[in-house]
């Protein structure tokens, strides 16, 4: 009986071993991505722009996180209260370097009340060997019945989180 009993803690040591290892490869892949593809999670300098002139009208910190599978989650830096949700999305490869997505996003009132949404499209180019990217970003701004009431422009420079 003793012996079983040793036998069964080497195997549960050697398989919670295997899950470990397993795990921590799986997680280092996951954080540098996958070579030649944007997936990964991205470090972002936000560039609000005019969309008329290019202007900037101001910078923002932000993450999009690029799943395998076309998903992905963007978190942004908005005014404080926050008065957005994080955008959840797809995204698709589109030719060489390129590729494109459409997330959305729910806005709020300063009261807390539902005002709207956003979605967000976005066009973006894998450079430096796939280590960074950069995004042209047209947002569309609905009210709470879904009426578009505005347009925005932004674009993106990303380099992967290590």
């Amino acid at each position: 009986m003793k012996r079983n009993s040793c036998k069964t803690g080497v195997l549960s040591l050697f398989a919670a071993g295997v899950l470990f290892f397993t795990a921590a490869k799986t997680s280092a892949q996951t954080t540098k991505g996958e070579a030649g593809t944007p997936v990964g999670v991205w470090e972002l300098q936000i560039s609000f722009r005019n969309c008329d002139t290019g202007d900037v009208l101001r910078e923002r910190p932000g993450l999009l996180s690029i799943m395998p599978g076309g998903i992905m989650q963007e978190f942004g830096t908005g005014t404080a209260p926050l008065d957005r949700t994080d955008a959840q999305g797809v995204w698709r490869h589109t030719t060489n370097r390129y590729y494109t997505s459409t997330s959305k996003a729910f806005r709020f009132a300063v009261d807390g009340s539902l005002a709207g949404s956003v979605k967000l499209f976005r066009e973006f180019e894998l450079t430096d060997g796939g280590e960074s990217i950069n995004v042209n970003v047209l947002s569309e701004i609905y009210d709470a019945n879904g009426v578009l009431i505005a347009t925005g422009c932004a674009t993106e420079a990303g380099v992967r989180l290590q």
